[in-house]
């Protein structure tokens, strides 16, 4: 007999028969039994359903057997087919023409039940139906939209490692929720792994046992960004995830870069580093990026402190409009994201225009020999560079001071019996160089000449070497065209200065001499002819000089003792071919004895001739009134010991010797020598001094700005 199909599919007419009531016909052939169609005495299809019940009836059998029941799938003209006998009936042999095949049953009934069956089964839909979108279908369609949409497994991972250097393993943590069974990775780079585990029910909803896990470990052996992919299964659904470049495989960083520089007519290039002056362009270019296989590089982000916009170029331009000593700084990244920052430490030195040239002794000792450094100081950038490519020897030998009456003091004016010059108009950032001179021995001097923007000495020919025979302790005026040697000791046994004036021309470096006698002197000027002293402490004579307008000034010591105080002040005269012709006597360099000025340096700057020393007084000399003033913060104020360095004993001494020099316009720069943390700057405009970086360690020789 024909069961219910529900719930794999819908019921209907056909399986729950659908009945009338009150048909009948009449056996026309006898039955026998296990026969699956009977012939009946008339067409039946117009009445009958199509399949259904019959029952065959008589009254010649025993009760028990009187009536059997079928289904039939099936009639033609005169039979039913398809004859199935009902269970509980005895099939036995059936009469023909004394049988009756009737539907007796209530149709009204049984057809109200099988149609609400039915109507039932239409609203709760078949078994494993879905619904493709929400709140519509049968309910088991709906039920299960909502079970997949909870139920269906989440795909998701992480990993433990996001870059490396091949070969990189890398674990891939399975995050996935609700109980896949099925796992399949694709690692991006061509291989995959699958997984699967058993369904357990209950599992996905978290209601039995532990989700199972699908992480897995796996290497990749060539450099390349990489997209992984889970896909994971479960009874209720599929779910993919791809997490896009998650994995980034490196061969080793590059390697250190290699720059090179394009040097410019106007640049020098020594020991790989680059000089050049302010303004001018600087090609760098990348010479070795360092680059490994596989992986190249695709960005290179310079950083070399200049006021230039560096783009992702493999080369660039710089360019600085303060001098100093640059880094350059090089960071290339590779497509892969590794990357390396080269430094290529002060690599590109860059002159201002116009600089301090300071030298030191690079020793402090009593050596009569040792070498100079010549440090270079930006008067737009106030710093000092502190390497130097070159040192220079020099010599000075004044042992025979040693037994000398104030021995002390005059051995201190020996080692500053020097000057530094610029040899011509054009300035150090323009590759202009300066000379230096000094006193080697008694008797001797000595020539060098320096070139800032090279950092290089050479020693110019004078005659036969760079030597001037010239007794020691002279003065020195620099005019832009012309050395001036003056004075000095003439004999040591006698109170006469040196008359002669040997003056060194700066353009071809040649020597010429003449004779100074008491015509050449006005106003009491001529004392300059005999030394300073009264026999009694020697006869010794203490100067300090500049040049300003195409006149020398000097101001000399008026006696001798402990300390030589600084009070005589002199003038040059003469023409513009001749500068040196006449000396003046002109007013003191004022001070008292309470006040006397036993140390300080001549400087020429707009507003006159300065003479500055450690006691925060300023004096300056008008060439046009001819007259000297006193200002500026005063002596043994706390304005200027506080940029004095306080931790040396005796740091406010009147007597600290010092050098100075100006820049030709309203700056003067002082530099102390008990102590490298007393480099100052004072500017004429407001009389103020302050305090500039600590000046390069060492003895302080000679200092000039060009």
């Amino acid at each position: 007999m024909s069961l219910s199909n529900y719930p794999n599919q819908l019921d209907n007419d056909t399986n729950l028969y659908l009945v009338h009531d009150g048909l009948r016909v009449r056996l026309a052939e006898d039955y026998t039994p296990g026969d699956t169609v009977i012939t009946v005495n008339k067409d039946p299809r117009p009445t009958f359903p199509p399949t259904g019940i019959i029952t065959l009836t008589e009254q010649c059998s025993s009760l028990e057997n009187r009536a059997l029941s079928f289904e039939y799938t099936g009639m033609t003209a005169n039979s039913f087919t398809g004859l199935t006998l009902l269970p509980d009936f005895t099939d036995v042999p059936k009469p023909k023409r004394l049988t009756d095949v009737t539907m007796n049953v209530t149709a009204p009934h049984h057809d109200a039940l099988k149609d609400a069956l039915i109507n039932i089964e239409h609203m709760a839909g078949r078994r494993g139906e879905i619904a493709k979108t929400p709140l519509t279908g049968t309910m088991e369609a709906r039920i299960n939209y909502l079970r997949n949409l909870i139920l269906k497994p989440k795909a998701w991972f992480g990993v433990n490692s996001n870059v490396g250097v091949i070969p990189m393993t890398v674990k891939m943590q399975d995050l996935t929720v609700r109980a896949p069974t099925t796992y399949h990775w694709d690692f991006g780079d061509g291989n995959t792994q699958d997984l699967s585990f058993p369904y357990v029910p209950g599992q996905a909803e978290g209601t039995s046992g532990t989700a199972p896990d699908g992480s897995v470990e796996h290497t990749y052996t060539t450099p390349g960004q990489y997209s992984v992919s889970l896909t994971v299964t479960n009874p209720f659904g599929t779910n993919s995830v791809t997490i896009a470049d998650i994995i980034t495989a490196r061969t080793e960083a590059p390697d250190p870069a290699t720059i090179e520089f394009a040097q410019g007519p106007t640049q020098t290039l020594n020991n790989g580093v680059l000089r050049s002056r302010v303004n001018l362009p600087i090609d760098v270019t990348v010479s070795n990026n360092g680059e490994q296989a596989l992986d190249p590089i695709t960005t290179y982000t310079w950083s070399l402190s200049d006021d230039l916009v560096h783009q992702n170029l493999p080369n660039t331009e710089a360019q600085y409009g303060v001098g100093g000593q640059y880094d350059v700084r090089l960071r290339v990244d590779t497509h892969l994201g590794a990357y390396r920052i080269t430094t290529f430490p002060q690599v590109i030195d860059v002159v201002e225009r116009t600089n301090l040239w300071f030298s030191i002794f690079n020793s402090s000792s009593a050596a009569v020999t040792k070498s100079v450094s010549t440090y270079e100081f930006g008067l737009l950038s106030e710093v000092f560079k502190t390497r130097t490519l070159n040192t220079f020897s020099i010599t000075r030998d004044y042992t025979f001071l040693n037994s000398a009456v104030n021995s002390e003091r005059q051995i201190r004016e020996f080692r500053r019996n020097n000057g530094f010059t610029p040899r011509t108009m054009i300035a150090s950032g323009d590759q202009g160089s300066g000379i230096m001179y000094w006193q080697e021995s008694q008797d001797t001097m000595r020539v060098a000449e320096f070139n800032g923007f090279t950092d290089t000495y050479t020693t110019p020919q004078i005659g036969g070497d760079n030597s001037i025979g010239r007794t020691w302790n002279w003065v020195s005026l620099n005019s832009p065209q012309t050395v001036y040697f003056l004075f000095g000791d003439q004999d040591p046994a006698i109170d006469l200065t040196n008359p002669t004036v040997q003056e060194l021309d700066l353009a071809n470096l040649t020597l010429s001499s003449n004779l100074l006698n008491v015509n050449n002197f006005e106003n009491g000027a001529e004392e300059l002819l005999t030394n300073v002293g009264d026999g009694t402490d020697g006869e010794f004579s203490v100067y300090r000089s500049c040049w300003k307008d195409n006149t020398g000034y000097i101001v000399r010591n008026d006696g001798t003792g402990s300390f030589f105080r600084l009070k005589s002040f002199y003038r040059t005269e003469g023409v513009l071919s001749d500068p040196v012709k006449l000396f003046r006597k002109i007013p003191d360099l004022p001070g008292g004895v309470s006040a006397s000025k036993t140390e300080g340096q001549l400087v020429a700057l707009v507003g006159g001739i300065y003479f500055f020393n450690n006691s925060g007084e300023v004096s300056v000399y008008n060439p046009v009134t001819n007259v000297w003033q006193t200002y500026g913060a005063g002596v043994g104020s706390p304005a200027f010991s506080s940029l004095q360095d306080q931790s040396v004993t005796g740091f406010d001494s009147l007597s600290n010797t010092l050098l100075a020099t100006g820049d030709g316009d309203r700056t003067a720069f002082l530099s102390f020598d008990y102590s490298n943390k007393t480099f100052l700057k004072f500017n004429e405009v407001d009389a103020t001094f302050t305090k500039l970086p600590d000046r390069p360690l060492g003895e302080q020789f000679c200092m000039s700005v060009f």
